[in-house]
């Protein structure tokens, strides 16, 4: 999942889900020593299941997200369905979908750049 994404000079992460997973393992690993102001935020790592919360909350996070990114921040996305990818394309100035064999099960992975 944060393969597409390069840690070592970023500020500020947010990380959207269970917040003590691998993932949140891994993020802290490779964020700068002191990493804890907030301005902007450079990327966020979310693992929300987008596609069994309603529309409009996933608007409003998306929006949120988009909001208050740095130009250039990045938006990492896994779920196991692919039906987001219409909500992420007029938000981001790209949006590439991957696929991951790694994970159980395996998931598909939105990289989204503003």
């Amino acid at each position: 999942l944060l393969r597409p994404v390069d840690l070592t000079n970023a500020r500020c992460v947010v990380e959207l889900g269970p917040g003590n997973s691998g993932v949140t393992r891994e993020i802290l690993a490779r964020l700068p020593p002191d990493t804890l102001g907030v301005d902007k935020v450079d990327a966020v790592v979310s693992s929300l299941p987008l596609s069994l919360l309603l529309n409009a909350t996933v608007a409003s996070i998306l929006a949120s997200v988009r909001l208050n990114f740095e130009q250039g921040g990045q938006f990492l996305q896994y779920q196991y369905s692919p039906p987001n990818y219409a909500e992420l394309k007029p938000l981001f100035r790209k949006v590439r979908l991957s696929f991951t064999l790694r994970n159980v099960p395996s998931a598909f992975v939105y990289d989204c750049l503003k």
